[in-house]
């Protein structure tokens, strides 16, 4: 079922008027995208050299450790800020006897493979390779390298998740303004 979802919104994503009358503009955009894609490449080719530039005395490693979690808080920022989530891809199919628990995954499932989600690998896999593949044993390496992937595909079900709770309760965002300036007062 879920393949052939699938299917069904590539074959309309190719076969839209809106597809080719923005061919230009979407060849742009790939073309941005992928300038943002090898500056993200060069950046882990050589973050272990800038951050033992910047801290000579420390360990890369947990230097970028440390700062993961400030990564993780602006991507989930730029997420809610710019990321669609394609809620409007499935209205067709919500009058047929398809469960909407199998909509609701199918959507979880098609935003995966999203441009917010591969680029860090970008940084990450390089930085892997050349810091923490030669200094630590293959167990500590995969647990790694699996929860940096786990933060970042949880980022993504996060923002989806408060994008749908301020859509629906306008109010939460108040109240979480109204929490953060009460603790910063």
């Amino acid at each position: 079922m879920m393949l052939k979802l699938l299917s069904l919104q590539w074959k309309e994503t190719i076969r839209s008027a809106f597809w080719e009358k923005n061919l230009v503009t979407n060849i742009l955009l790939g073309l941005l995208a992928l300038y943002f894609a090898l500056n993200f490449l060069v950046l882990g080719i050589f973050l272990d050299r800038i951050l033992l530039k910047i801290f000579p005395d420390s360990d890369p490693f947990f230097i970028f450790n440390r700062f993961v979690l400030y990564y993780l808080l602006f991507d989930l920022f730029m997420r809610f800020m710019i990321q669609q989530f394609p809620t409007i891809s499935i209205q067709p199919y919500l009058h047929l006897p398809i469960p909407k628990k199998k909509l609701f995954h199918y959507l979880l499932i098609k935003s995966i493979p999203n441009f917010f989600n591969w680029v860090p690998f970008l940084l990450i896999i390089p930085f892997f390779i050349k810091v923490v593949v030669p200094n630590y044993g293959a167990t500590q390496n995969v647990v790694w390298l699996l929860a940096i992937a786990g933060l970042i595909l949880n980022n993504n079900f996060i923002s989806y998740y408060l994008k749908k709770i301020f859509s629906v309760k306008a109010y939460v965002p108040l109240i979480i303004l109204l929490g953060i300036a009460v603790l910063f007062y």
